[in-house]
């Protein structure tokens, strides 16, 4: 079967689609990934890797990094996740928009099923022009409606007050985009769209990229929200290896912290030192050791004190976070599974939008003290987070609890099988070509 993919984001929100890209691939289709990243990243590499096509729309979104950078100061200074999301897609997402259709348009003449990031509505949008199954992913739980969940941003006031929180979130929410999704239907010739959340989610599968092991599936979901597990590479499947200059470094000491705010690490010759600073004061405020991701253009890894290590992305996280003490981070779907499976404790400084929720997700199962806001941090405060978790017993056997139970799962093979199961569903063209999948493996 010819599956087309279609994603727009940060690293983050690209690497889930490229893993499950070729988990479809070795399921025996022919799949193509169509990528959009707000930064300048090549993800070509993915092809002979995974047995999938690549192919780059508008990317960066933004050509300048000055600007990108702007644009991120921009958001940063927003208080509140809601208004924080209008500014991410009014600036980094409805100018790609024109863009983004006509590759969805293309991608769709040339497949028999296609699965889009949640939020991907000109995908979806596309997929109902040439008549084709669109299924959806959505990476965190925070984003489907459930009397059992509570809105990003609101108070929680107990599970009877959520059915209120969410009607008046979906309010918001229609006021804010749902006129720019329904002049591309328009446009199309398509009936108007009357609720945002519908029209960013599939209908009939939208996969939930997040383990069961600290989420299940909602009793009053629809049926089409299905739990799959995370979207990363399993170890059977991954060619990375540990840095030479990391392996020594973890070698010669106690387990250190690892730092990173990933694609938020600030790039700019300005901003870029303020954040080093910060994080060397941290550390030696703590007293203990610590890898540091760095910025890009550093080029090579540095130690400092013979107990910090300067290191440039990528880094495979996966294989290292295993032999850390605990993970300072910005919460991050990705790079919060990935402590997770670790069965490592976390420090979350949220940033953005989701960010939030899954800083308080991971205090709530008890791996990470309350998240500390990125507006005020502190060298001093970020310390003494540290040496709270790095001293809990209790977070460290809970941290390793759940790591257990997350590198029992492997999301990719589950959302094959439920993607076979809904195109069986919908006796779609080539569903019958689906194979068995293989058995589960671990997952980073």
């Amino acid at each position: 079967m010819r599956i087309g993919i279609q994603t727009w984001g940060s690293e983050g929100d690209i690497r889930p689609f490229l893993v499950l890209g070729g988990a479809l691939s070795e399921a025996g289709h022919s799949v193509t990934v169509v990528v959009t990243d707000l930064d300048d990243r090549d993800y070509s590499s993915y092809e002979e890797r995974l047995g999938i096509q690549v192919r780059h729309v508008m990317t960066p979104v933004i050509s300048s990094p000055t600007e990108l950078e702007r644009i991120g100061e921009l958001i940063l200074r927003e208080n509140h996740p809601a208004r924080q999301g209008k500014l991410i897609i009014d600036q980094l997402f409805l100018p790609t928009v024109p863009e983004l259709y006509d590759a969805a348009l293309e991608l769709c003449s040339g497949s028999d099923l296609v699965i889009g990031h949640f939020m991907h509505y000109p995908l979806r949008i596309a997929a109902e022009v040439y008549g084709i199954p669109e299924f959806s992913v959505t990476l965190a739980h925070n984003l489907i409606p459930s009397r059992y969940i509570v809105p990003t941003g609101v108070p929680d006031l107990g599970r009877w007050a959520n059915p209120a929180w969410w009607w008046l979130i979906k309010k918001l929410l229609n006021q804010m985009f749902l006129a720019e999704v329904n002049g591309l239907r328009r446009q199309a010739g398509l009936p108007l769209a009357k609720d945002l959340v519908t029209a960013w989610q599939s209908s009939k599968l939208n996969l939930v990229a997040v383990s069961s092991s600290i989420f299940p599936r909602q009793p009053d979901w629809t049926a089409e929200h299905q739990v799959c597990g995370f979207l990363g590479f399993s170890q059977a499947r991954d060619k990375d290896s540990i840095p030479s200059v990391i392996e020594d470094f973890l070698a010669e000491g106690i387990p250190p912290l690892f730092m990173t705010f990933g694609s938020l690490t600030p790039k700019s010759d300005q901003a870029w030192p303020q954040t080093l600073e910060l994080f060397v004061d941290t550390v030696r405020r703590a007293g203990c050791r610590a890898i540091i991701q760095g910025w890009p253009d550093s080029g090579v890894s540095v130690l400092l004190d013979n107990r910090i290590l300067l290191c440039p992305p990528p880094l495979p996280h996966y294989l290292i976070f295993p032999h850390c003490a605990a993970i300072v981070h910005h919460g991050g779907a990705g790079t919060t599974h990935s402590t997770l499976a670790a069965g490592v404790p976390s420090i979350v400084v949220p940033h953005v939008a989701d960010q939030f929720f899954w800083g308080k997700e991971l205090k709530r199962l008890g791996v990470a003290p309350r998240p500390l806001l990125r507006k005020k941090l502190t060298a001093a405060r970020l310390a003494r987070r540290i040496q709270a978790t790095i001293g809990s017993l209790a977070m460290g056997d809970r941290a390793a609890q759940l790591g257990q139970l997350l590198r029992q799962e492997n999301g990719p093979i589950n959302a094959v099988r439920l993607i076979q199961r809904a195109m069986g569903e919908l006796g779609a063209k080539g569903s019958s070509t689906l194979s068995d999948t293989p058995s589960a493996t671990t997952v980073d």
